[in-house]
């Protein structure tokens, strides 16, 4: 796997941990911000991997279609 892919599913984990920690509203207010804060920058760095991800996508889509486009000019 990836560095990119397991920080992504780290990210991913930690989020889901703090979201089920602050579902259960038995924490302090200020224990709550500060899960809170934490949550934000996990999505964060989940949304960055996603974009990232997103991008080498398009780029291997974009390669494809000049690739077949090439094939199809040279089959003329």
């Amino acid at each position: 796997m990836s560095e990119s892919s397991t920080n992504f599913e780290q990210s991913l984990k930690q989020l889901e941990t703090l979201v089920e920690q602050l579902e259960q509203g038995q924490l302090p207010l200020q224990e709550s911000i500060k899960l809170f804060r934490e949550g934000v920058d996990a999505a964060r760095q989940c949304h960055s991997y996603l974009s990232d991800a997103q991008q080498v996508i398009d780029q291997l889509n974009a390669e494809q279609q000049e690739t077949s486009d090439s094939a199809g000019e040279s089959a003329d």
